[in-house]
């Protein structure tokens, strides 16, 4: 009993708070997602990006606005990184030396000839 209360008041905190904000004001603005690299806008690393803004916005009928920015415009992929931990970039491309700054283990994977091939690094990525 005490859980189907529980349950009824958070229905209607919900929904006296979806009319509060006026439901089309939340229709209204799109949630926005910065996604950046440093790689040139004539890489295919830019233009995968482009798919993937055009593939997230069809997908949610305008609801999210992905804005890619390419060329370092928001920085190294240091200050990306940064960016990322402090929410004012929601995604980014960066080379894992730049990682490794952050989260030491990361230095690992800039060896040389550590993996034998690409199916080799693929297994290792796949492992836990």
């Amino acid at each position: 009993m005490k859980k189907r209360m529980t349950m009824i008041v958070a229905l209607l905190l919900s929904v006296s708070l979806l009319a509060a904000c006026g439901g089309s004001a939340l229709a209204a603005s799109p949630v926005v997602m910065k996604f950046a690299n440093d790689d040139s806008s004539t890489s295919t690393y830019h233009f995968g990006l482009l798919e993937f803004e055009r593939l997230v916005e069809e997908a949610s009928k305008g609801a999210i606005d992905v804005q890619v920015f390419s060329d370092a415009v928001l920085g190294t992929s240091k200050d990306m990184l940064e960016g990322l931990q402090y929410g004012t970039l929601e995604a980014a491309f960066v080379v894992t030396s730049a990682m490794s700054n952050f989260v030491p283990e990361y230095s690992l994977l800039d060896g040389p000839f550590i993996f034998r091939d690409a199916a080799h690094a693929q297994k290792v990525a796949d492992s836990k």
